[in-house]
């Protein structure tokens, strides 16, 4: 492709012209008229002509302190400069050219001195066409990502960029390539690098079928230990839809992963192929499914396993309240020295009639059930039966300015077979929502809990959840506005009897919180363009140690910010405070930056 670019853009724009779509060709030749009719008597001076560049840039200065626990008080100060440009190239519907330079100049307590180049430039070809072209190249430093203020194990990392489209004239066929080359070199770890590939391929065929095709590999390399890591992956997607009522997507897909570690070399592939229908005839109040599924998982020391599942679905509409509903399926596996091949099959029904009005409360219930038959796997298939009661009961009202909203439910749930202990599960539940919205600000508050348990049997399960959530929203004035969230989980839960687990009894509830408070007035203290914002989270997170006992993890944030503006110059003065797990530390940043643009 880029030799046909560069083939168009010495032909000149006329042959440029007849790659183009006959829209993009007229507008395009109308610019082309407007703009090269005093250069085309002079032959290639028009090449020679520097186009208008458009450009802008920014000085800024920071300073921050740093306060911390345990640690020694920190001053570092930085000066960066940028500038941003772009430009075409020749005509403006043939290329552009943007980019940015930036160059960091820091120094702190106990840090020395530093400096950084980073950057950006990318070169867009025929970007309007069928066929457009795109390189970028981009350097960036970790110590001055952010705030001026040094990080651990600083590194430099660039990356560049290839990407070509192509649209064939008269076609619904895309084509796609591009190549990312990243790498990363700091002092700590040495340099890496990771090279990706990517071809894409969407096209219809006829009327009702499409197909996208997609290949990628990449590969990562670390010079100091000499680690490799491959990847390849392929994938196909087909989908036929000859009429509203029936669908068949299939996919094939290839994985491959090629590993050159320190422990060792580990090679594995994964294929796979599936394919499922849908089917909804317009004469019956039914639908139909159906799937195959084949794949295989070899690794490296030639031993692999292939397997292949069948299955079929359908469920017919009896009635507005009644569904009919069966399923069954055939499980293939083989690993060379062991075959297993199962299968099941279940057959049922579910009822659930409109709902009643009780006053002015709405109640539904329903029921369903089923019975399955299941052979081969490592239980040597079995019978088993299952059957499930549920009702809930909601209202919702007007309550004080806002609408209140309340519900209950619960569920009874029951199963029996011959490989299986009977079991008989209770769920029961309930909530209530309350939102208010007036003008421009608003409050919601909801509280739910859930309780879940298992009646009677070998094995005792229990599971309660409450959780209690507040939001607002609230404009105080025509330059202010406050917000916050709040949020309260409580859990408990005991096992016993469950094999494989370890006994628990019901204890306390473990209980987590998080909560935000935020403030932010346009015009603090009256002051045109002065800006504040207060920002305040807290999370509070309940947990058990290995040993048993309850530990409390509390991270604490508040940050203040003022932002004062005077034509083309920017006051920022930052402060932050954090505490995580009981070590706090605090955070001034003062920031002054001047713009600059043509």
């Amino acid at each position: 492709m880029a030799w046909l670019i560069s083939g168009l853009a010495l032909a000149g724009p006329r042959a440029a012209l007849a790659a183009l779509p006959p829209a993009e060709a007229a507008a395009a030749s109308a610019n082309v008229e407007a703009r090269s009719e005093p250069v085309a008597e002079s032959g290639d001076e028009g090449w020679m002509q520097l186009p208008p560049v458009s450009w802008s840039g920014s000085l800024t200065y920071d300073l921050a302190y740093l306060t911390a626990d345990e640690s020694e008080d920190s001053l570092r100060q930085g000066l960066t400069a940028r500038i941003n440009g772009r430009t075409f190239i020749w005509q403006p519907w043939f290329a552009h050219l943007s980019g940015t330079v930036g160059l960091t100049a820091a120094t702190g307590d106990g840090s020395g001195n530093s400096e950084a180049l980073t950057g950006e430039l990318q070169l867009d070809i025929l970007p309007q066409s069928r066929f457009p072209f795109m390189a970028a190249y981009s350097r960036s430093n970790s110590q001055f990502s952010s705030d001026a203020v040094a990080v651990t194990n600083d590194y430099t990392s660039q990356r560049f960029t290839l990407s070509q489209h192509y649209r064939p004239l008269e076609s619904d066929t895309q084509y796609s390539a591009s190549f990312i080359h990243n790498s990363q070199d700091g002092e700590s770890f040495g340099e890496t690098a990771q090279d990706t590939l990517q071809l894409d391929l969407s096209t219809r065929l006829g009327d009702y079928q499409s197909l996208q095709l997609s290949a990628n590999g990449s590969r990562n390399t670390h010079e100091r230990t000499d680690q490799t890591a491959t990847q390849y992956n392929l994938l196909a997607n087909h989908r036929y839809t000859p009429d509203p009522t029936l669908s068949v997507e299939s996919q094939a897909s290839m994985n491959q992963y090629d590993y050159r570690l320190a422990q060792g070399s580990y090679e594995s592939r994964y294929t796979q192929l599936h394919s499922y229908a849908f089917w909804r005839p317009e004469d019956m109040p039914m639908t139909a499914t159906g799937s195959v599924r084949l794949s295989n998982i070899a690794s490296g020391g030639g031993s692999g396993t292939n397997s292949m599942n069948v299955s079929a679905g359908a469920n017919y509409e009896l009635t507005r309240q009644t569904r009919l509903f069966a399923n069954a399926s055939v499980n293939l596996s083989d690993s060379g020295s062991d075959q297993d091949v199962s299968t099941s099959q279940t057959l049922g029904a579910s009822y659930n009639p409109d709902p009643l009005m009780l006053g002015g409360f709405h109640y539904n219930w329903f029921a369903s059930g089923s019975v399955s038959n299941t052979t081969g796997g490592e239980e040597s298939g079995g019978q088993q039966a299952s059957l499930q009661l549920g009702h809930n009961l909601d209202r919702s009202m007007s309550f004080l300015g806002g609408s209140l909203g309340f519900s209950l439910n619960q569920n009874l749930s029951a199963i029996e077979g011959n490989n299986t202990d009977q079991t008989l599960q209770l769920m029961q539940g309930g909530s209530l929502a309350w939102n208010v919205s007036r003008g421009s600000s608003m409050a919601y508050f909801r509280l739910n809990a859930t309780d879940s348990r298992s009646l009677g049997g070998d094995e005792e399960r229990a599971f309660q959840l409450v959780n209690f959530q507040a939001s607002m929203n609230q404009i105080t004035g025509r330059y202010s506005t406050w917000n916050g969230n709040l949020t309260v989980q409580a859990t408990r839960q005991n096992v016993a009897g469950v094999a494989g687990t370890q006994d628990t009894e019901m204890g306390d509830f473990e209980i987590s919180t998080s909560a935000s408070l935020s403030y932010q007035n346009q015009r603090a203290f009256g002051v045109s363009r002065l800006r504040f914002g207060s920002d305040l989270r807290i999370n509070n997170n309940q947990y058990k140690t290995v040993l048993g006992g309850p530990e409390d993890s509390v991270d604490k944030s508040w940050r203040n910010q003022f932002e004062y503006a005077v034509g083309r110059t920017r006051f920022k003065l930052t402060e932050t405070w954090s505490e995580m797990d009981g070590r706090s530390s605090v955070l001034v940043m003062f920031t002054l930056e001047r713009y600059f643009w043509n």
